[in-house]
Formats: structure tokens, C-alpha cells, sequence
């Protein structure tokens, strides 16, 4: 009968209607569960006697309340603010490894310029000389420690990425075999809604990793997309492994394809920014505020000279293993350039200087080189070990060297053929390197005859003044120069229109190979990670080269050291050491700031989008138990219909009997 057919399936769409519900207050808290819906339809009609008259209800479809637009807005969403918070995370564990403002290095740095200089008037203290030297160690140490904290972050943050990079082949792998249930449900006429929140929860687990975006494709199933639409995958198979690319920067290749890719959200886009920029420019930072210390600091040592005087043996603590390349090529120092290497060489018995000048690039020559420059100089020699490249320099007995720049006892006597023998003494205190010509004006006797004078030029050929070696003048006394230089002339003849020369040297070093090859360096090692300051000097502090002269109470070195704390020395010199280190700290202190808000947005919009898609898909159990309840009394009433039509006919069946 009809009748009984319609009131049979009143009572079956309610069922499913009710199924649902109780599905939907089942899964009230399952993660990515979507609130269902049973969509209930009319039967067709039928035609009797020339009436239509309706067959009842059927269950059409059991759908989801979900909406495409806002979910993908939310994994976009979630995706952008976990890159951007692991970033903000790591960013602030450098930033405590930095410290605030003027950090632990800046203070460092400033307790040892303040030690230093109070040592001006006590240059031979040993016991405040240790004070300095420990307090330069400290600094060091402070280095070591902060290069150790950061590569341990370095090495956990590549770890995760490791970790990350298997999630992401595993959940793609578990996505694709998803999607390929889906598609043969939607074949075979079903609608798959769990499997499909199961889907789209991987999706947003996922997001949390990389940019990844689905969307629905003809055959039911879904289409992926990769980087803000810069690579789609149309395959079933998908895998991405870590590489570095030629510059050293973090990449990632689809082992599938051979594609590239540059993941624009989620945590690996976070950590690879960390890696390529933020951390890499902490640590380059780092190193730059090492080298250029190292460089600046012991360009002034070894051009000084310690309490016990000049050298007979010296040995390198920076080796250059392949002493045959460009010096430039096997060092972490940017700053060597061609110039001038001066070298005194002294005979301790008698006392006479001779200052020797190397002219060097390091562009083109080697430590080899240098080596052949060294061996050209009387008295004094050089070797280099293997493999480590430390050069090894000492005189031959009776002699010592030293790289002060100090003036040749006796002057380059060049013209002059006089009978006198001038001599040098003194200390040049200035800073460019010159050549002072004395020109002789008269002839006669030093000392006795009148109008007998030196003119004295510099290198540019500027008079720096005109001194009377006549009847005014006592044989042996000093003739002084500026900037420290004193001539004597002993009694003899001189001749009109000769002349000698002095090479005043401002700077002993210009190249920089001293502190290339470690020697008489107050450092060991160039790298954040191992710099330390030199053995020789933390055994004994006398051997800290703060004088120029290695006389007792000579601390004339100690201004050269001063002057380094106001130097544009760092950031290729556009800050002082102390401010290239406060920059560093800004720099991550503003990039912190910039993050958090993004995250505050990030985290706004998020709440707002979960609350968006909580009331379209959000299962309200208040809510289905209205619904079942009305469900319930059409099942209720479907049963009592049925119930009538068996009443009925038991009574006509009665009847017919």
C-alpha cells in the first residue's frame, strides 16, 4: 500500500536524520570536525484515478557545514603566524644570549679600556698588567660563550628542520592516500565527510609546517598547492629534501620533480629565514666584531714592544697551511693591503739599529714570500712549520729584532762624505710614515764654523726647519726634530749641498701580515668560536707590549691602545667596536618588536577566523538536542502512521475472513 510505503519512509529519513545528530553530539569535540546535516527530500509522485499523490520523504544527502573561503583564510593564516613565531622564539633566545642594550661584550670591552689606561702611569706593574690581561680574557671568553649558544641554536634549529622535513613527506603521504579514498567515494556516488575532515585537519596540521593549500577538483577529490602558487602538485607521490645552494643558503628540492622551492609560511619558512638572515647575521656580526678586535688590537701589539725588550726568537700563532697562495687567500682577515713592513734589527752589543723595510702585498704574495723577504735581512731569519703554516723568526746570536719602527741608530748617509758621524735617538710619535732629508748648508766644521746649518725636509718635500750645526752648536748635542727625532752630530767636517736620511715610521705595519701570521700578536685564533689571547702573554704579563722602546717604565704604547676605543673600526668602519655591538643588539631588539605585533595580528585574525568557522561548522550540543527532539517526534509520528495502516488493514483482513 501506499500508504504503509510512505509512513515507511518518513520513518527511515528521520532515523538518519537522528543518526546524524547523535554523530554530530559524538564528535562535539573532535579536532576538525565539521557539524553535519541530513538533507531530507520528497519522494516523486505516483498517478492513480488521475491524482498525484506524493510517495513520502527520503534522506537526499548527509552534508557538512563548511565553508571553503574561511577555512582556507584560517590555515593562511595559521600558517603565517607559525613561521612568524618561531622566528619571534629563537629570535629572543639571541637576543638574552646578546644582552640588553650595552651587553656583556660592550662592558667587557670598556672595563678593559679603563684597566688599560691606568696602567699609563705604571706601565711595569706586573700584577696590573695580569688584571688587564685577565680582563681581556674575560671578553674573549664572553665570545667563545656566545659563539657556543648560537651554534647550539643553529644546530637545534636544523634539527627541527630535519624533524620538519619528515612531517611534511609523512603528511603529504598520508594527505594523497586520503585524497585517493575521496575520489573513489565520490566514484562510487557516497559522500565521504569524515574522510574529508580528516583531510582538511591534516591540511591545517600541515599548514603549521609549510604554505600548503587544497581545493576541490572535478573528480571529487582535491588539488594541492605549494609557495603562494608557485608550485602545484599533480601527482600522487610528493617528497622535499634539505640542500644548500652555492651561496650557502638554505633550499629545498622536490626529490619528485626536481623543483625547487621557497616555502613563503610555516614553521621550515620561519626557520629558513632564521638560518639564511637573522642568525646568519648574528654570527657574521659576531665575526666581524672578533676580526676586526683581533686585527686592530694586535696590529698596535705587535708593533710595540714588551717589557723585556726586543726578540732573538718569535714564533706565530696563526698559521697559514698553504704558505705558497696569496696571503689574502688563507686568512679570515679583510683588511690586509700592499704597503711597507718595517723591521729593526739591533746589535746588543754595541746598540746599533738598522731598520729595514719590506714592501709587500698580500693581494699577490704569499707567506712564502715573506719568508725570502725576511731571510734578505742580515742577522735575521725565518721558516715556516707543515703543516700549520706558523712562521718561525730568530736572529743570529749577539742580535734581536723587533717591528717597532723604531729609527736606524745611524741615518742613511746616502751624498754625504762629511767626517762627522750623525747618529739618531728618540721615540717618533707620529702617525704617517715619512723620510727626513738633511740637506747640509756650508761647508766648514761642525761646531766651529759660522752659518754651518741643516735644512731638514720631509718626504713631500716640505721644509720642517732649518738648525744650527755652526760656532752655536756643541758637537754631540741634540738637534731636535718634531715629533720626537733627535739628531747628534759629533765634531768633523761637512760639505755644502750633501745630505743623510732618516725613515721615520708612523706606522710599522701597513699591510697587516703581522697580524696575518700571529707574530708578536696579543690573540690566538680570529674566530669567535676559539679566539683566546696569546699563551706567551697570559704566563707573563711583561711580555704585553704596551712601550715602543722596551725601556723600564716605556708605556708610550698604551695611547695607540686607547685610541682604538673611539676608531670607526667595525661594520667597515662605520662604528666603533662598542657601537657595532650596541647595533647588533638594536637590530635584534627591532626585528623582535616588528614580529610581535605581526604575531598579535596573526593571532587576532586567527581567533576571529576560528570563531567564524566554530559558528558555521561548530557542533552546539543545546542546538542538536532541539533537533533531535523534533526528529524524534517525526519519527515518533511516522511509527504511529505505520502503526494506524497495520490497524487498518488487520481489520479489513478481518473483515475479508
Amino acid at each position: 500500500m501506499l500508504a504503509l510505503s510512505t509512513g515507511i519512509s518518513a520513518l527511515r529519513a528521520n532515523q538518519d536524520a537522528i543518526n546524524t545528530i547523535a554523530n554530530n553530539i559524538a564528535n562535539a569535540g573532535t579536532p576538525g570536525y565539521h557539524r553535519q546535516s541530513t538533507r531530507i527530500v520528497a519522494k516523486g509522485e505516483v498517478s492513480a484515478q488521475g491524482l498525484s499523490m506524493g510517495t513520502g520523504a527520503e534522506t537526499d544527502s548527509v552534508f557538512r557545514a563548511f565553508n571553503g573561503i574561511v577555512e582556507q583564510s584560517f590555515i593562511e593564516n595559521k600558517s603565517s603566524n607559525a613561521s612568524v613565531g618561531e622566528q619571534l622564539a629563537i629570535l629572543k633566545q639571541v637576543e638574552t644570549i646578546l644582552g640588553p642594550g650595552d651587553g656583556s661584550i660592550h662592558r667587557k670591552l670598556n672595563d678593559f679600556f679603563s684597566d688599560l689606561r691606568s696602567l699609563t702611569t705604571e706601565p711595569d706593574d706586573a700584577s696590573k698588567r695580569g688584571i688587564t690581561i685577565d680582563r681581556l680574557a674575560t671578553l674573549t671568553n664572553e665570545i667563545n660563550v656566545i659563539s657556543s649558544r648560537l651554534s647550539g641554536i643553529r644546530h637545534e634549529v636544523e634539527k627541527q628542520i630535519e624533524a620538519d622535513v619528515e612531517s611534511v613527506n609523512s603528511g603529504m603521504k598520508e594527505l594523497f592516500e586520503l585524497n585517493r579514498r575521496i575520489r573513489i567515494a565520490h566514484g562510487q556516488g557516497q559522500q565521504p565527510n569524515n574522510l574529508m575532515d580528516k583531510f582538511h585537519q591534516k591540511v591545517s596540521e600541515m599548514s603549521e609546517l609549510i604554505d600548503i593549500t587544497a581545493s576541490k577538483s572535478s573528480d571529487g577529490g582535491y588539488s594541492f598547492q605549494l609557495s603562494g602558487g608557485r608550485f602545484f602538485l599533480d601527482s600522487d607521490r610528493f617528497e622535499i629534501e634539505k640542500t644548500t645552494d652555492a651561496n650557502g643558503n638554505m633550499q629545498f628540492v622536490s626529490t619528485v620533480s626536481n623543483v625547487d622551492i621557497q616555502f613563503t609560511g610555516g614553521r621550515i619558512a620561519g626557520y629558513q629565514k632564521l638560518m639564511d638572515h637573522d642568525l646568519r647575521n648574528v654570527q657574521n656580526g659576531l665575526q666581524s666584531i672578533t676580526s676586526d678586535l683581533v686585527f686592530q688590537f694586535d696590529r698596535v701589539h705587535s708593533t710595540g714592544l714588551p717589557l723585556t725588550g726586543s726578540f732573538t726568537h718569535l714564533n706565530g700563532s696563526r698559521g697559514i697551511a698553504n704558505t705558497s697562495q696569496p696571503l689574502n687567500e688563507g686568512t679570515d682577515f679583510d683588511q690586509l693591503q700592499a704597503g711597507s713592513l718595517f723591521v729593526s734589527v739591533t746589535n746588543q752589543s754595541t746598540g746599533d739599529r738598522v731598520l729595514e723595510e719590506i714592501s709587500f702585498d698580500p693581494a699577490s704574495q704569499s707567506v712564502d714570500d715573506f719568508l725570502t723577504a725576511i731571510n734578505s735581512i742580515a742577522n735575521l731569519h725565518a721558516t715556516s712549520s707543515s703543516p700549520s703554516g706558523q712562521v718561525t723568526l730568530f736572529s743570529d746570536t749577539g742580535f734581536e729584532f723587533d717591528f717597532a719602527g723604531r729609527t736606524a741608530t745611524t741615518p742613511d748617509m746616502g751624498s754625504f762624505t762629511g767626517t762627522t758621524v750623525p747618529t739618531s735617538t728618540g721615540i717618533y710619535t707620529g702617525s704617517d710614515n715619512d723620510r727626513f732629508t738633511f740637506n747640509v748648508v756650508g761647508t766648514g766644521t761642525v761646531g766651529v764654523t759660522d752659518g754651518l746649518s741643516l735644512r731638514v725636509t720631509d718626504q713631500s718635500g716640505e721644509v720642517v726647519g732649518d738648525f744650527d750645526i755652526g760656532s752655536a752648536y756643541e758637537p754631540g748635542s741634540d738637534v731636535q726634530l718634531s715629533n720626537g727625532i733627535t739628531i747628534q752630530l759629533a765634531s768633523g767636517t761637512v760639505l755644502d749641498g750633501e745630505s743623510f736620511a732618516l725613515d721615520a715610521v708612523g706606522n710599522p705595519d701597513e699591510t697587516g701580515v703581522l697580524v696575518a701570521l700571529g707574530l708578536n700578536s696579543l690573540f690566538e685564533g680570529s674566530k669567535p668560536s676559539s679566539v683566546s689571547i696569546n699563551q706567551r702573554i697570559l704566563d707573563d704579563p711583561l711580555q704585553f707590549a704596551l712601550g715602543l722602546n722596551g725601556n723600564s717604565g716605556d708605556g708610550s704604547n698604551i695611547a695607540r691602545f686607547s685610541d682604538l676605543q673611539g676608531q670607526k673600526l667595525a661594520g667597515d668602519g662605520d662604528y666603533t667596536l662598542e657601537e657595532f655591538v650596541e647595533r647588533i643588539n638594536i637590530d635584534i631588539a627591532q626585528e623582535i618588536n616588528q614580529l610581535t605585533i605581526e604575531q598579535t595580528n596573526y593571532e587576532l585574525i586567527g581567533n576571529q577566523l576560528a570563531k567564524e568557522i566554530d559558528s558555521i561548522s561548530g557542533v552546539d550540543p543545546n542546538e542538536e538536542m532541539v533537533f533531535l527532539l523534533q526528529y524524534q517526534k517525526a519519527f515518533e509520528a511516522s511509527v504511529r502512521v505505520i502503526s494506524t495502516i497495520d490497524e487498518v488493514l488487520s481489520e479489513l483482513f478481518s473483515i475479508g475472513r
